[in-house]
């Protein structure tokens, strides 16, 4: 039996397990979600849509938004696109430095993690997608243990709705996990790209020392400004009630600080993704 085989039994186990278990009595809102989350391990293939946008308290339009496909083949090999940045009135955000060239990524479920093969055009901008990826927010949603999940009243007729809260040690430490990863590629991206400029050796040893200086006195300012963040994740899952397989995922990922100083404003990304 090959490895590909094994996972997919194991995954329609899994499935059926959940299945099983919930027969007797009324399923809760976690069994909803351990049944998708199941569903979704053994699904061969899947696609979804959606955007992401970004709030800023002190601005009455989106900062901006950005829409995003995937394509998943094979339970574990993502395409994951998302399309030039839509220029919002009297938004900060300039659609024309995207050039109308998509930004795209391919992602592979290593363990429980959804891991890069590649960068689109060399560009840490393909890092950021994983953020927006809704198979890894259910898996992050699967993962953490400090969370509040519960059925929402109102759901359309053959769905469910789940509301789950991160709690705000958990939401914030996802945050820092995340951004951490994106500056460690800022500074991975630099490391490739710079071999191709022509210097001297000391010239470069030169550069590497500014470039590094700059990079570590970033990545302090973030993690200091992290260090006084509050941070709140709320996610809602709309779940097919016949299939078990999630229809709809939003996720509200809100960042507020201490006295909420001008220089300091919350702001928002909320992220609202359909499966097909």
């Amino acid at each position: 039996m090959t490895k590909k085989a094994r996972v997919c039994r194991a995954s329609v186990i899994m499935f059926m397990l959940v299945l099983i278990t919930s027969c007797s009595r009324p399923r809760s809102a976690q069994d909803w979600f351990d049944l998708t989350w199941a569903g979704l391990a053994g699904s061969d293939t899947l696609s979804f849509k959606g955007t992401t946008v970004l709030l800023r308290a002190d601005k009455p339009q989106p900062e901006g938004s950005v829409a995003f496909s995937g394509e998943l083949q094979n339970h574990q090999v993502l395409t994951l696109t998302a399309n030039s940045p839509v220029k919002q009135a009297d938004s900060n955000l300039k659609a024309a430095e995207s050039k109308g060239k998509p930004i795209f990524t391919t992602l592979q479920l290593k363990g429980r993690r959804w891991v890069a093969l590649d960068q689109a055009q060399g560009s840490s901008a393909s890092h950021t997608l994983e953020r927006i990826n809704p198979l890894a927010q259910l898996e992050e949603i699967h993962d953490t243990k400090s969370k509040n999940i519960r059925l929402e009243s109102g759901a359309a007729r053959g769905t469910k709705v789940l509301r789950v809260e991160l709690a705000p040690e958990e939401a914030k430490a996802l945050l820092r996990r995340q951004l951490s990863d994106e500056m460690d590629l800022v500074l991975k991206n630099w490391s490739r790209d710079s071999q191709q400029l022509q210097l001297s050796p000391s010239e470069r040893n030169a550069l590497n020392r500014e470039v590094q200086a700059l990079w570590s006195q970033g990545n302090r300012k973030l993690s200091e400004k992290l260090d006084q963040a509050e941070v709140s994740t709320v996610y809602h899952l709309t779940i097919d009630k016949r299939s078990g397989l999630p229809r709809r995922l939003t996720s509200n990922n809100r960042i507020t600080y201490p006295g909420n100083s001008n220089l300091n404003k919350p702001e928002t990304q909320v992220t609202d993704c359909s499966f097909k």
